[in-house]
């Protein structure tokens, strides 16, 4: 996993004329696959990973990046396009800022210097801005997993949290296994494919799942035994996700 992250490392942008791209200050993390730009809560899963992993170096540098954005344009866009100003993702902003002050000498001037940016997010959602997202069944994706994850550890339900621990993270071993690839989603129903259906072929990378996967197998190491690791059936990672009359119609996240 830790090999994969350099494959998905970009140096800050330069403004370019009549670019659609929205230039970040520093340098970031890409999901992968067809999306080769930073993402916003993509970012944080990605982020989970490599503090887990000791590579702190980047962080300070994501949280700057989106406060940029939103000292820009009032919210984190979906992505750094111009097409994506319309719209966000789930609001990660402040658990970005929460991870990297955790880890901080000075707790509270990283608060204080996110401070403005955190307000100016939280204005933006408190004014009711429209998210829509794809869930395309039957498809697990790694953010759910850990906010399902954290939320029972939370609330003190360790066993279930566990459960979903172990059945993802055996599920994306299999998959990769298998194919070689840390894919965007899993399907969680049949596993005989290691994924299908939705809008888009499924790219691989992938920036989350392997943030995500790192985290869960910090908080549970035993989490895949060898038997299960080889023991899976997937015979090959099916792009079958083209649905009927949209082939080849590209389609935002």
């Amino acid at each position: 996993m830790d090999a994969l992250r350099p494959v998905l490392e970009r140096k800050p942008d330069d403004a370019e004329p009549l670019s659609s791209l929205l230039p970040l200050p520093g340098p970031y993390i890409v999901p992968g696959g067809r999306f080769r730009e930073i993402y916003h809560w993509d970012s944080y899963f990605t982020m989970l990973g490599r503090e887990e992993s000791g590579r702190h170096e980047l962080a300070p540098s994501m949280v700057e990046n989106f406060a940029t954005l939103i000292t820009r344009y009032g919210h984190v866009p979906n992505g750094i396009r111009s097409c994506y100003l319309s719209r966000s993702q789930p609001p990660f902003f402040a658990a970005m800022v929460e991870l990297v002050a955790g880890d901080h000498s000075d707790r509270a001037a990283t608060l204080a210097t996110c401070l403005p940016a955190l307000a100016r997010e939280y204005a933006f959602w408190m004014e009711g801005a429209d998210t829509g997202q794809q869930r395309d069944a039957p498809n697990g994706w790694a953010p759910l997993q850990w906010i399902a994850v954290k939320g029972l550890r939370d609330y003190g339900e360790e066993d279930l949290a566990r459960v979903i621990a172990q059945r993802f993270a055996t599920r994306v071993v299999v998959a990769f296994r298998a194919t070689g690839k840390l894919m965007e989603k899993y399907n969680v129903v049949d596993d005989k494919l290691a994924t299908g259906g939705g809008e888009y072929p499924t790219p691989d990378g992938f920036g989350w799942t392997n943030g995500v996967l790192r985290k869960l197998l910090a908080l549970y190491p035993d989490a895949v035994t060898p038997r299960e690791a080889v023991a899976g059936r997937v015979g090959r990672a099916a792009n079958d996700n083209l649905p009927a009359g949209r082939v080849g119609q590209p389609t935002a996240r």
